[in-house]
């Protein structure tokens, strides 16, 4: 079996990611917060907020933190 996962990686130690579809919708957010400067990482596993696993396509993403943000996008093929 395959693992499925989207990895951010060199997260600052507080930030927020934001992932939403082409309309605008919010599918999943997450509040990261770390002490440890090398834990910039964490994993999306493609399953929405309501638990849900999301289905092929473009999504976008968004991380916020102190001084700025980042946006980028991201496909996922089923």
């Amino acid at each position: 079996a395959y693992d499925h996962k989207v990895a951010f990686l060199n997260l600052p130690p507080k930030a927020t990611i934001t992932i939403l579809d082409v309309s605008g919708q919010i599918v999943k957010q997450y509040h990261h917060q770390t002490t440890d400067p090398n834990n910039g990482f964490w994993s999306w596993d493609m399953f929405s907020k309501d638990g849900v696993e999301v289905a092929s396509g473009l999504y976008i993403y968004v991380v916020e933190y102190d001084g700025g943000q980042q946006v980028g996008y991201l496909s996922i093929l089923r």
